[in-house]
């Protein structure tokens, strides 16, 4: 009975905490870009690299969008998203508790990992959705060679083949994503140092492990090179990545739900609480090292430094597809959730809490934690980007087109914004300070007001600039800035 409700609050947990992008009508840039490119007369198949760095990223995009009916049906695209990811949080949960994990708090890590801010972010773009399937390519890439990695001869063989398979996939939509796959090993790790259930060494394990998943992300990069014709790695995609690693990615996974404020508003508690979550796993690490001596040493370097460590030498040689934002760092902020997770179990088994605190501690991060996305999603994705679209649709309603009109766009720029704050591109940003995204958003109006064209007659001439043009020349004005007014 407890499996099934398990089950069924994976399904629920996602669809109630992101409802806000499932019922508001909105696009992000992106969106706008990739509805150009698959409704555009004329418009060759694929993606703009800008939006989906991958060949296979391309083609999943572009066949999607081309089935979708135009803005108002986007939300069906982000309801893959969310449905995904609920799988993914039960497919963590089985995988832990399978491996010795405690059921319920391998479930709580499943929620919470499909709770962090880069979950958030995947589910409020439409455009994110093949993401989804590279994280749940990666965790299937794992479980496939943890089933059969106690076989020897064939089984082993092909479970080793299999998993580097499934690792290329992942690679090949997202070469970043793949290291997703280091999180239910990092979490499994915990469990086979402490107990060693199998016949394997603990460095025999990781070995096999980390090898598979290495030839996969090769493989697919080769095979990526192939098809796309993009080098391998170049220098200023190095500089990129570590850059974004070490002033992005590493301080965005450690703070977990706080996020990185572009104009600083939220500093004051940013800061604060990456260092009190540093603090409380190197404490729950060495009540560990009091338990578990040298194996909990082990366990800590490998955690804190060895896999974040493979994920940034990856990064470095990883050509053009330079990563940004927290839906790239996905793998580094469910490595510091798996830390804190099994550091709250260590608290337990140290009796440094009781049991019924223990329970009631993971019911209560995991409530916090879903208030926080649903607020994330609702205040700095899904409402201001429903007000952005619906005034775009608001100053032209009026408008017939049953003659030629002079139309003339006035971008948003950054002091415009609907949001008191923005992170990145991800969270409270703007389409419209982009003209060509704000000319493909108005482009997407006329689709949704005129699905046959225009009337006869009627036509536009549209241009588009960040200041007000003269008196008289224009017949319809959009003005985008007029957006700071809802914050």
């Amino acid at each position: 009975m407890r499996q099934r409700l398990l089950y069924l609050a994976f399904i629920v947990l996602p669809l109630a905490v992101y409802f806000p992008v499932l019922i508001n009508e909105y696009g992000q840039g992106g969106d706008f870009a990739m509805l150009h490119l698959a409704k555009s007369e004329g418009a060759v198949a694929g993606v703009d690299p800008a939006y989906g760095e991958t060949v296979l990223y391309r083609a999943l995009l572009d066949s999607s969008f081309r089935v979708v009916n135009g803005v108002e049906a986007l939300w069906l695209l982000r309801l893959v998203a969310v449905l995904l990811l609920g799988v993914l949080g039960a497919l963590i949960w089985r995988q832990l508790d399978n491996s010795g994990w405690p059921e319920l708090d391998s479930a709580a890590l499943g929620m919470m990992i499909i709770l962090l801010p880069a979950a958030q972010a995947t589910a409020g773009w439409a455009l994110s959705w093949p993401r989804t399937l590279a994280l749940l390519f990666a965790v299937a890439g794992f479980a496939a060679v943890e089933t059969e990695l106690e076989a020897g001869g064939l089984k082993r063989a092909v479970a080793v083949l299999g998993g580097a398979f499934i690792y290329a996939l992942a690679t090949m939509i997202r070469p970043e994503l793949v290291f997703f796959g280091l999180v239910p090993l990092g979490a499994v790790m915990l469990v086979r140092i402490r107990k060693s259930p199998t016949s394997q060494s603990v460095g025999t394990w990781l070995s096999l492990h980390l090898g598979v998943l290495a030839a996969g992300w090769i493989a697919g990069r080769l095979l990526e090179h192939w098809a796309s014709g993009d080098p391998i790695a170049t220098l200023e995609g190095a500089k990129q990545a570590s850059r974004w690693f070490f002033l992005e990615a590493a301080p965005g996974a450690l703070a977990q739900f706080p996020l990185l404020d572009d104009h600083n508003v939220g500093a004051w508690y940013f800061w604060p609480v990456l260092l009190a979550v540093v603090a409380a796993i190197l404490y729950a690490f060495r009540i560990e090292q009091t338990l578990d001596g040298e194996k909990a040493r082990f366990k800590g370097l490998m955690c804190g430094l060895g896999l974040p460590s493979i994920i940034l030498a990856a990064m470095l040689v990883s050509g053009e597809v330079a990563p940004a934002g927290y839906r790239e760092a996905y793998p580094l902020s469910a490595l510091t959730a798996v830390a804190l997770f099994a550091g709250w179990r260590t608290m337990l088994r140290a009796k440094r809490i009781k049991s019924w605190a223990h329970y009631f501690g993971l019911a209560g991060v995991i409530a916090l934690a879903a208030i926080l996305a649903h607020w994330n999603t609702q205040s700095l994705i899904a409402t201001p980007r429903a007000e952005e679209w619906s005034h775009v649709q608001a100053s032209i309603a009026s408008v017939s087109f049953k003659s030629p009109q002079r139309v003339h766009l006035i971008s948003a720029g950054e002091e415009d914004r609907n949001t008191e704050r923005t992170y990145g591109r991800e969270f409270g940003a703007m389409a419209s300070t982009d003209e060509a995204i704000l000319r493909q958003m108005f482009e997407a109006v006329l689709r949704k007001r005129f699905p046959g064209g225009l009337p006869r007659g009627g036509g536009t001439d549209v241009t588009v600039s960040a200041v007000e043009p003269p008196a008289g020349a224009y017949d319809v004005l959009v003005d985008m800035r007029k957006l700071r007014a809802e914050r």
